[in-house]
């Protein structure tokens, strides 16, 4: 073992203590006064003369009394204290070492039960990856911050068409410079219905450091041949999601939104923190029948720059395909 780092670890881990040590010697020395007497004549009886020898006659001064006493006091605090931090030390590197192994084991139990969800999801509905859905209105906007930090808020409206829906299937993909991911809360990913009376909860099925899955079930289902509309909000925060932006100045942006029938309105919003430089957006996809997309700058009530992409009557096998820059100022 590397002493010093075990000893520096020490330190970082045990500053606490010796300010309690520290406080309780200065503690003992403001009492002593009135012990100094009896600890003096204690010391005195310690010094005996050797045997056939005459007394030197050696007297210890009250001063070197004390100052022995406070020495002898504070060692063996400190003795104590380095003793109880050590043990402490060990202690909590033993238990980490059990709790990674834990942490192990329950990483492995989360991805076998996602693993389930997926296995019976596709088995159950085998026909449940074909879009079935229509959805009527999708956003999405997206905030990036320092180091590629995003924000990302996403609203659909979605309908059944010719088959209730009982469940949809929604993927999340970020960049390879993005921060790995063990688990959605990591992310604060948050599926929400903003539909009055209508719940929805969701699963996952498929956890990647870089991707995520989930298969959102809708409380009641879905039914088709009625004006049933929902609407679902998903929220998350992703460290370095858009990364590839703030380093090399260019990231491309692609959205397929499936749907059994055009989309009616599709948007999408970016913008970056103040300061963090000027952004570009370009449209590098192809072209809409009747030009009903357009491509905009923007600014908002905080100062906050960005670009919105609104397009209508969407096919629901289209790609959105815009290129983004960053220029720092």
């Amino acid at each position: 073992m590397n002493w010093l780092k075990f000893l520096w670890q020490h330190v970082i881990a045990s500053w606490k203590y010796w300010f309690s040590v520290a406080g309780l010697a200065f503690f003992l020395y403001k009492i002593y006064g009135p012990l100094k007497g009896e600890i003096q004549a204690w010391l005195q009886r310690q010094i005996v003369a050797p045997e056939g020898k005459t007394s030197v006659g050696f007297t210890l001064e009250e001063g070197s009394a004390g100052a022995i006493t406070v020495m002898l006091i504070v060692f063996s605090i400190v003795l104590v204290a380095l003793i109880y931090t050590v043990v402490a030390l060990y202690t909590s590197k033993n238990t980490g070492t059990i709790s990674k192994a834990k942490g192990d084991i329950l990483l492995k139990t989360f991805h076998r039960t996602t693993q389930a969800a997926d296995l019976i999801s596709k088995k159950l509905f085998p026909g449940a990856s074909l879009p079935i859905k229509r959805v009527i209105r999708y956003k999405q906007v997206y905030t990036v911050y320092e180091n590629g930090d995003c924000n990302l808020t996403e609203v659909q409206q979605i309908s059944a068409k010719d088959k209730d829906i009982h469940f949809i299937e929604r993927g999340l993909t970020a960049e390879p410079e993005s921060a790995a991911v063990e688990f959605p809360d990591e992310i604060d990913l948050k599926i929400t219905s903003r539909t009055s009376g209508k719940q929805i909860t969701y699963l996952i099925n498929k956890n990647e450091p870089h991707t995520k899955s989930v298969i959102i079930f809708f409380l009641p289902f879905i039914r088709a041949g009625v004006d049933d509309k929902r609407e679902v909000k998903t929220t998350l925060f992703w460290k370095g999601f858009m990364r590839k932006l703030t380093d090399t100045g260019e990231e491309e942006f692609k959205s397929q939104v499936k749907s059994v029938d055009p989309v009616e309105e599709i948007e999408y919003q970016f913008w970056v923190k103040p300061r963090m430089g000027k952004l570009e957006c370009f449209d590098i996809g192809e072209s809409l029948e009747g030009g009903t997309d357009t491509l905009q700058p923007a600014e908002d009530e905080k100062g906050m720059k960005g670009w919105i992409y609104r397009a209508r009557n969407v096919p629901g096998n289209h790609w959105t395909r815009l290129r983004l820059e960053l220029k720092k100022s």
